[in-house]
């Protein structure tokens, strides 16, 4: 990818050399380093915006629960990063010491259902969570105690994996790889 993008840097500086030839006027090397100084700093403008993705509203998706045609709840996700997802899977994941191997620690199983619960709680921005699966009245109503059986409680099985799915999206795993260059 690093190697398309070098590509494109280098094609989009040939363009501007191009584009300043036809004009019958030569690129002095100081308008050369100007050229390559002015995509420099595009790129690192690029660079610092991408870094902002947690709390970009635009890459916030509205979640509407819906059942028989009417709107029960509704609640935004945002995309997670590699280290929210880790933790999601690591909590979810049950280790036993292997004796085998100086009591070291390895994965025995994940459980999936925890696995997206957690996913969706991380994935719902901060605002959302104290509405929805923190609320202490939601809490009191269903005699429930944590903000992941709320989730379990309240959400059907393909409501949450439809839901973990649009974290994925947002979050960049996309099978189509011309998508995630484009973007």
């Amino acid at each position: 990818m690093e190697k398309n993008l070098d590509k494109k840097n280098n094609r989009n500086t040939e363009n501007m050399l191009e584009a300043h030839d036809t004009e019958n006027q030569e690129l002095s090397k100081e308008e050369m380093k100007d050229a390559v100084l002015m995509n420099e700093n595009d790129i690192i403008k690029g660079m610092i915006s991408a870094a902002d993705y947690r709390s970009d509203k635009e890459l916030q998706q509205p979640i509407l629960i819906k059942r028989n045609g009417n709107v029960l709840f509704s609640f935004r996700i945002r995309p997670l990063s590699d280290e929210e997802l880790d933790f999601c899977r690591e909590k979810a994941t049950k280790y036993v010491r292997n004796k085998k191997m100086a009591g070291m620690k390895l994965p025995e199983d994940t459980d999936m259902v925890k696995f997206r619960n957690l996913k969706i709680y991380n994935a719902t921005i901060e605002e959302d969570k104290k509405k929805t699966w923190e609320n202490q009245k939601v809490k009191d109503a269903l005699h429930l105690r944590e903000p992941l059986e709320i989730i379990e409680k309240c959400l059907l099985p393909g409501e949450k994996n439809d839901i973990t799915e649009a974290i994925d999206k947002i979050s960049g795993f996309t099978d189509d790889m011309d998508e995630v260059v484009k973007n």
